[in-house]
């Protein structure tokens, strides 16, 4: 009893887990229109006010960190790492190890802009600090590794780079090249000859199986075909070595993304726009994504699940040009659940018994069958142990001894024959008597 009341617990709190969900806003626009920044933190204000204590809106600024569309300035780059290296030479490994995990950090989220050669020597110091300040050559080396297992230093870096950082750069390298390979195979739609590029490098082109060291790798589309200024957003890959990694881009989408405070989805028609929207919102990482479009009477909604499945969508007049009470409004609407079923039904449906299972039917006759089934076998055990108990007495019957060999070899069998027989018609029998119990429940209304 004290079982079954845990389990009714469990299974009440459930739901109430399973209700907490994250929420990502984005706007929709049509190619030329101004992001709609203003109305989409609007929105993020007046729906938060209406969310339970579980759930949470995802800042603006945060998604758009998410998607890796923050600003690179690659003069901001270049001082951190001016300014890295002089605390280097001053013995502040501290100070230069946090500025130049900062710039790599930002360098992960570039989708072009900042020179490899920069990424290179951001690497190369950052690993430089761990050996000299840390003594801690292990991190050096997950420092190098994406990048020396795919990259040849030139001789003139080579001549420059202190010694220690060299031999780990080959050292890494070395160890990289010696595993066996694993493959790589990018594909999206109307890419067709695109470079794919991992850390900054270009290894191959899409459509095309490219032979790798083991490893992980941020890769970026680029160089498309008759439209080299387009770039896919970052994509972390994991290399295995014997396999190969597929990957499929949602290149319209991606490329579609207008990053400021808040993140739009722009395109030539509308349809388009929410399509994208839909092949975003896996790489949201929210449970429900929120595309918003503000036209000039009206508040246009749709809303995708983690994989980009669409849930619903909502149209809502602008009430005497009050937008705060309109987003209110609509957000009450999308978060209200859905009517249960039995709240239209007539009252007298809602009186009537629930409808039996549709298990029970074949449960209770199936216990049936089985219940006459176990008691027919034992009852027949029991009768054949009585006959053979018949033969062994009558075998015995009046003799200190058997008259031959033969004789008591059946006896023995005779014997053996009534103990199993009468073993498995006591097991049977029990198993009938409980499936009987089992069965008048079954039966019951």
């Amino acid at each position: 009893m004290r079982a079954t009341s845990f389990l009714v617990l469990v299974a009440l709190a459930l739901p109430t887990a399973a209700r907490a969900a994250d929420w990502a806003f984005v706007g929709l626009v049509e190619t030329g229109e101004p992001a709609p920044e203003a109305e989409l933190q609007a929105a993020l204000q007046a729906f938060s006010a209406e969310l339970s204590s579980e759930d949470r809106a995802i800042p603006l600024a945060a998604l758009v960190e998410r998607l890796g569309l923050g600003s690179v300035d690659r003069t901001s780059i270049e001082e951190a790492l001016a300014e890295a290296e002089m605390l280097f030479f001053q013995v502040e490994y501290e100070a230069a190890r946090q500025k130049l995990e900062t710039a790599l950090a930002a360098i992960e989220a570039d989708r072009g802009k900042i020179p490899f050669e920069v990424r290179r020597d951001v690497r190369l110091l950052l690993a430089l600090v761990f050996l000299e300040g840390f003594q801690d050559r292990e991190a050096a080396a997950r420092v190098l590794a994406p990048l020396a297992a795919i990259h040849v230093l030139p001789e003139s870096v080579r001549r420059a780079a202190p010694g220690p950082v060299i031999e780990l750069w080959d050292e890494v390298r070395a160890a990289a090249s010696a595993r066996t390979e694993g493959w790589l195979y990018v594909d999206c739609t109307g890419c067709h000859g695109g470079e794919v590029w991992l850390e900054g490098v270009p290894v191959g082109i899409t459509q095309q199986s490219i032979a790798l060291p083991p490893g992980r790798y941020s890769l970026v589309l680029r160089g498309l075909a008759g439209a080299e200024e387009l770039r896919s957003l970052v994509h972390e890959v994991q290399i295995r070595a014997g396999e190969e990694t597929r990957l499929l881009v949602a290149l319209a989408a991606e490329t579609s993304v207008l990053a400021g405070p808040a993140v739009c989805v722009q395109a030539a028609k509308l349809g388009d726009a929410v399509d994208h929207a839909a092949r975003l919102a896996p790489r949201v990482g929210a449970d429900r994504l929120l595309a918003w479009r503000f036209e000039q009477d009206a508040i246009r909604v749709w809303a995708f699940g983690a994989a980009g499945e669409r849930l619903g969508s909502w149209t809502r007049p602008v009430e005497g040009e009050d937008l705060e009470a309109t987003l209110a409004a609509l957000a009450r609407e999308i978060l209200a659940p859905a009517p249960r079923a039995e709240e239209s039904l007539p009252l007298q449906v809602l009186a009537a018994p629930d409808p039996e299972p549709s298990w029970r039917p074949v449960a209770r006759w199936s216990a049936l069958g089985a219940t006459v089934a176990l008691a027919a076998v034992g009852t027949w055990l029991a009768v054949e142990a009585d006959s053979a108990r018949s033969d062994l007495e009558a075998l015995q019957a009046g003799r200190r001894s058997y008259a031959s060999v033969e004789e008591a070899r059946r006896a023995s069998r005779l014997a053996e024959t009534v103990e199993s027989r009468q073993t498995w018609s006591a097991v049977l029998l029990t198993g009938a008597a409980a499936g009987a119990v089992g069965t008048v429940f079954l039966f019951l209304p």
